[in-house]
């Protein structure tokens, strides 16, 4: 969350939406697992 200071304030709804929205959109749409993890991995840090 310390790259997402946006996830934990109420007034920032709009762009916590476009963010989930776009991790949904990474997660639904790539075929190759192993494309997916690397994508995923700045984010699980």
């Amino acid at each position: 969350r310390e790259h997402f200071p946006f996830l934990e304030e109420y007034k920032c709804s709009r762009s916590r939406t476009t963010f989930y929205y776009t991790i949904g959109w990474l997660i639904f749409m790539e075929d190759s697992p192993v494309k997916f993890k690397s994508s995923m991995d700045p984010l699980l840090q």
